[in-house]
């Protein structure tokens, strides 16, 4: 088998389209590579608009057609090339045409903005700061736009990006944790302990009070105690379902627990 029958349909596998391309049928490969650029900006524009059952319907709705586009367009490009096998004369003589083709479809997909998704994965990276609720091997949904009009609530489990957190706040490009306390609240963080007071009642805490546009954050875990404020800035979006293990998949309701 030559390399470029098994090339073709792995390159419209990667990139919708652009296997016809390269096998001489221009209008059929800008087709795929339209409609799987056109569905995902579609269903990521109306998921903007919807309430979060809806974002999550969005989500999987968009993945289902990723995958149909990639697989159609890989099994066109097969059947394509068999149609064609006798003209392999006449595909020489286009190659060079076909080869500027793609490179501007290529170029172009390059140059588009790449839409903010809605829904993102994340993982909880062994932390062990949300046991039992959420283990440390478990694979996270995050509602990315679930704070666009509206902000966070006590018992929310949410997503922080640490680049927004000031005083060097470790774990990584990303902090999951449960939001314990609300602007205008009285709360008990650590004090670091160059600052602590041997002496003092409480040792190892501090009591102040949450400002305007900041959010408490508390473990549920006793046996890895962590909590700090943040800035609302700095909130990627709410955990919505665990989809790994399979064992613990379904969504996430906060500190009541999982719900199948």
């Amino acid at each position: 088998m030559k390399f470029s029958a098994i090339f073709k349909p792995i390159a419209s596998l990667v990139l919708p389209g652009s296997g016809q391309i390269l096998s001489g049928f221009f209008t059929p490969g800008v087709i795929f590579f339209a409609l799987w650029l056109a569905s995902a900006h579609t269903l990521v524009a109306l998921g903007s608009s919807l309430d979060a059952d809806g974002r999550h319907a969005a989500y999987f709705a968009a993945l289902a057609c990723e995958v149909l586009l990639r697989l159609g367009s890989a099994i066109d490009a097969v059947f394509r090339q068999r149609s064609q096998a006798g003209s392999q004369r006449a595909r020489q003589r286009s190659m060079v045409a076909r080869g500027l083709a793609f490179t501007v479809l290529v170029l172009a997909l390059m140059a588009l903005p790449a839409p903010e998704p809605a829904i993102k994965a994340y993982s909880m990276n062994g932390t062990r700061t949300l046991l039992p609720l959420i283990t440390p091997d478990s694979r996270l949904l995050v509602d990315k736009q679930a704070y666009h009009t509206a902000k966070p609530e006590k018992g929310d489990i949410i997503v922080i990006s640490t680049r927004h957190i000031a005083e060097g706040k470790g774990g990584g490009p990303h902090i999951i944790s449960r939001v314990a306390g609300l602007a205008g609240e009285r709360v008990r963080v650590p004090v670091p302990a160059g600052q602590q007071n041997p002496g003092w009642e409480g040792q190892g805490y501090r009591e102040c009070l949450v400002d305007e546009g900041n959010i408490y954050l508390a473990s549920i875990n006793p046996t890895s105690p962590t909590a700090f404020l943040a800035p609302l800035t700095s909130v990627v979006g709410r955990v919505a379902y665990v989809y790994w293990p399979l064992s613990r998949a379904g969504r996430v309701t906060g500190v009541s627990g999982i719900s199948d």
